[in-house]
């Protein structure tokens, strides 16, 4: 080292790709002694002065993203609600034309009293009087 001023240097290379050890150099006019720690929290270590810095791992930040595929889409909560709807919409006519004659006729009861909410939750719900009997 030219021109550095005697000293303790904390020597860390950044690198995007590869992960290098940290090292720790103790400038004496006399002497050089240079500490290594692999990672933060290692032991120490001495190296040998002239540094030579290898790799110890390569770094990966970023996951290769999955392509588009369609075992993805039905995997999908809001995908199997869709599939339902439509299922439930494409046999609904089918169970309607297998009913009896009567039950057709209740169901259209039921159907009419579904404009008025209070009505078909009363019936639901077992309220069956009709409020006009307050005397």
């Amino acid at each position: 080292f030219y021109d550095v001023p005697p000293g303790i240097y904390l020597l860390d290379v950044l690198s995007l790709t590869q992960h290098f050890s940290q090292m720790r150099i103790n400038l004496q006019p006399e002497r050089i002694k240079v500490l290594e720690y692999a990672y933060p929290g290692a032991e120490k270590s001495t190296a040998p002065y002239p540094l030579v810095l290898q790799a110890h791992a390569n770094l990966k930040f970023f996951e290769v993203r999955e392509p588009l595929s369609f075992k993805h889409l039905w995997k999908n909560p809001m995908m199997l609600m869709a599939v339902v709807m439509i299922g439930a919409m494409a046999f609904m006519p089918k169970m309607m034309g297998s009913m009896d004659k009567d039950q057709m006729k209740e169901m259209q009861e039921e159907m009419a009293k579904a404009q008025d909410p209070s009505q078909l939750f009363s019936s639901f719900f077992g309220g069956g009087g009709n409020d006009d009997d307050d005397d």
